[in-house]
């Protein structure tokens, strides 16, 4: 395991900057929740892409998440943190064992703007399963095989993909639930929650101390425009893949180029020259 981690993280040495937290400090941390939802017709496109070129739901939201830390940090490699079962199908007699397994630990990727998107997500996803047999290793333990120095975090976000079994409802029953809200915290400045359905629902939990309500409500509006990309065209390089809502690609395009200004058209130009160079000889 010691070997394994050494060279996953081999030559990072601090984590993946945001670039857009305030990283300001009050005496009680106090984190807020922002959530979104895929459309229905872009969460089954996700699902079946990920059918036809046989990668999980889960690999495709890493490569997204990796994306947008990257391009947020300007780094072509990044570090965040994985939940992961702790529970692989080949250990023995796993369905017996009682209690909690679950693990968080690192999870690092490498893109370049010309990598063909499902060849990368392919990579990503055996990664992942690479790292499977090491998920028993405590992430103190990893954090000392890193080069990150010790106090510091090896990473400042989390993706947790919340993929529990659902017990569908039945409407011959008289009681149901509906409406239902959760409230989660994190122990990391930043927290996205995966919850797959028939719309795919992306949910931010964060530290305020850190980030802004607005700046994450931009985040996932950038993540949300990535899966929908994905989605829509997964033939595509990486440095093809747009994250700017169609409100910000309006606001860049359109309202920040509105600088015409009127013209001179009391004279013509020479007239101008003149006129200046008669009235400051």
């Amino acid at each position: 395991a010691a070997a394994f981690w050494r060279r996953h993280l081999a030559g990072f040495d601090e984590a993946t900057p945001l670039q857009i937290d305030k990283r300001t400090v009050s005496e009680q941390v106090s984190y807020g929740q922002k959530s979104r939802r895929l459309t229905a017709a872009d969460s089954a496109a996700l699902t079946g892409l990920a059918q036809r070129e046989r990668l999980t739901l889960n690999t495709i939201i890493q490569g997204s998440w990796g994306l947008l830390l990257s391009r947020y940090s300007g780094n072509e490699e990044v570090l965040f943190g994985t939940t992961v079962s702790g529970r692989p199908a080949d250990l023995p007699h796993v369905e017996q064992m009682v209690g909690m397994f679950i693990n968080t630990l690192p999870l690092r990727l490498h893109l370049t703007p010309n990598r063909q998107l499902l060849d990368w997500l392919d990579e990503v996803q055996a990664q992942h399963l690479e790292a499977r047999q090491f998920e028993y290793s405590s992430l103190a333990d990893v954090q000392s095989w890193s080069e990150i120095p010790a106090g510091q975090p090896l990473f400042d976000s989390i993706l947790v993909f919340e993929n529990y079994p659902t017990v569908p409802a039945d409407p011959a029953r008289s009681l149901a639930v509906s409406e239902m809200e959760y409230r989660e915290q994190s122990n990391y400045p930043l927290a996205l929650l995966i919850v797959p359905g028939a719309q795919i629902e992306l949910l931010a939990i964060y530290n305020r101390d850190r980030f802004d309500d607005a700046v994450i409500d931009r985040l996932l509006g950038h993540l949300n425009e990535l899966l929908t990309a994905i989605a829509a065209q997964p033939q595509s390089e990486l440095g093809e893949l747009p994250m700017l809502t169609p409100a910000e690609q309006n606001q860049i395009l359109v309202e920040f180029n509105q600088t015409a200004q009127p013209g001179y058209a009391e004279a013509l130009l020479h007239e101008l020259i003149s006129a200046h160079a008669t009235s400051n000889p």
